[in-house]
């Protein structure tokens, strides 16, 4: 069943370290469940109830907060081999405090924390490794938070450009890389207006820091850039 989709358990760090053949058997024995999404359809909304933790197999989904006055912010985007809800679930927490669409058509399969932690029927040794994988899936995503907290510390615009584009070079290790949001897309993950980053980009292209082409991307003068971090 699970197959078509075995590149990405494969990379997916909820499996690191697990042979994908064995990732499939222990699929199969803990029978999670599947669900296929639409494009711009809801995974699940702010308050609904929390019952599981969710794995992209496919597509891409933006999590998405709403503010005071009914903005919807985007405060990350999740793509195949990302997990979704896995905080919330382990916190203990009942109902979701924010909500999951999709960008694209999706297949999300989803695990209850019962799953995770207890032991299969069949007393797979890989799952020993599944558990120690979703600790520190969980220590990552604190990590994670650390960073979204920099970016609202930078003061200006081009700053929280350029530490994006920054970290997505830093994790594809080469100055050449693929930025998975459209403009629209990281207008709302930084909280600014897509006016502003259509026009910082330009202007940092025209000063020589960096070229693109929609979603490629290449830094130019890695030192420049990262003048404008702080």
């Amino acid at each position: 069943m699970y197959e078509q989709w075995q590149h990405v358990l494969a990379q997916a760090p909820l499996f690191q370290n697990i042979p994908v053949k064995e990732v499939i058997e222990l699929l199969e024995c803990l029978w999670p469940r599947l669900e296929m999404y639409r494009k711009d359809e809801f995974a699940f909304l702010t308050g609904d109830p929390v019952e599981a933790m969710g794995l992209v197999l496919s597509g891409r989904l933006a999590v998405i907060k709403e503010n005071a006055l009914g903005q919807q912010l985007m405060l990350t985007v999740l793509e195949p081999g990302d997990m979704l809800g896995e905080v919330v679930v382990f916190a203990g927490v009942e109902r979701f405090p924010s909500s999951v669409r999709t960008l694209e058509e999706s297949v999300v399969v989803y695990l209850s924390m019962e799953q995770v932690l207890g032991m299969c029927a069949k007393g797979c040794l890989s799952h020993r490794m599944l558990m120690e994988n979703m600790l520190k899936i969980l220590a990552q995503k604190a990590l994670l938070l650390n960073r979204k907290v920099e970016y609202l510390s930078i003061k200006t615009i081009r700053g929280k450009i350029c530490a994006l584009l920054f970290e997505h070079s830093r994790k594809a290790g080469r100055l050449a890389f693929v930025l998975p949001m459209s403009r629209s897309e990281m207008a709302n993950f930084l909280n600014i207006p897509r006016p502003s980053i259509s026009r910082e980009l330009g202007l940092l292209r025209d000063e020589g820091v960096l070229q693109f082409d929609r979603a490629h991307f290449q830094i130019l003068d890695l030192g420049k850039l990262k003048q404008y971090l702080s």
